[in-house]
Order: structure tokens, then sequence, then C-alpha cells
């Protein structure tokens, strides 16, 4: 009886300790760059940009996370300088890991880059990126991804100019 006692108890104390809450970090305020607010976030959090142009390249490493504009794509821009593609989503991301609200431009090999991720982009402007396929965005073996609410403008590729899509399953392309 004493041990079915204690079981119970822990039980219900693991039942009534709240998780640790989501967190939002704001990029420039708590860190410099949106690769830094990535880097420090954990899966649940927010990464809350502010308008402006940030010259960068950001990876997603796994994490599943909102990364959003507060002032929306008009205003917020990311810049890849044409080192890579803006955005990278390749290690497994799923719906959990959001992108959103940005100009993603000057891209080289996609504005979007997804190899056997899933992600969830949405409500971005992207513009003049260039790769061989899928310059707008490119995506390869993904399973669920979704893109949608998006515009593209003056993307450059062999194959694919907006959206290249390659050996994936249930992807859903809307409203773009």
């Amino acid at each position: 009886m004493k041990s079915r006692y204690c079981i119970l108890s822990a039980l219900l104390l693991l039942s009534v300790c709240p998780s640790a809450p989501a967190s939002t970090i704001n990029v420039p305020a708590d860190q410099t760059t949106i690769q830094d607010g990535i880097n420090a976030a954990v899966n649940g959090d927010t990464v809350l940009v502010a308008p402006g142009t940030y010259p960068e390249n950001i990876n997603f490493n796994g994490k599943l996370i909102t990364v959003t504009s507060s002032g929306g794509a008009k205003v917020t821009i990311i810049d890849g300088g044409n080192l890579g593609p803006v955005v990278t989503f390749t290690t497994g991301e799923t719906n959990a890991s959001v992108l959103s609200g940005f100009t993603l431009q000057h891209g080289s090999g996609s504005g979007v880059y997804m190899d056997f991720a899933s992600p969830l982009v949405k409500n971005n402007i992207i513009a003049n990126n260039t790769a061989e396929f899928g310059a707008g965005i490119y995506i390869l073996g993904s399973s669920t991804a979704e893109v949608i609410r998006n515009t593209f403008i003056g993307n450059v590729a062999s194959a694919g100019g907006a959206i290249g899509l390659f050996g994936a399953g249930s992807v859903r392309i809307e409203d773009n």
C-alpha cells in the first residue's frame, strides 16, 4: 500500500510541475543577429525580428521555433548577399519550425532551401534569388512542408524559378 501511495504521489507531483514557458527572443534588442537569436532559442521559442535589413544567411539547425518579423515582409529584409541560400532547413525540421513575415533576397542556391525537412514558410516576399533549381524555394525530399501566402518576384533558375519540388511527399503549396 505504501509503495502505491509513493508512486501515486510522484505522478501527481510530475503532473502539476509546469514545463518551462516558451520565450520570445527579440532581434536586435536581445540578440544582435537573427542567427544569434536562433542559436539562443530552444524548441517552442519565438525569435521576433524588428524591421530593418539583416545581411545574413540563417539556418534553423533542426530547431522547432518560430522566426517572425514584428513589422512584416515589406520592412524586414534578410539579404543573403549571394553567399548561399538565405534560409536553410536541412536538419529534419517539422511544421513546428516556422518562418514568417520577411523579404528573403539575394540568395544563391535559393531563397529558402529545404532538404528532407518540412517547415512552415508563410507570408514572405521571396525576391531576386538564383539557383539551378528552385530559386525561390527549393524543396527536396520533404514529407509535409507548407508554403503558404508567399510572393515570388524575380527569382531566376534553370527549372523552378519560384518553387522547385523534387522527391517530396504531401507538400502543401497554397495561395502563393
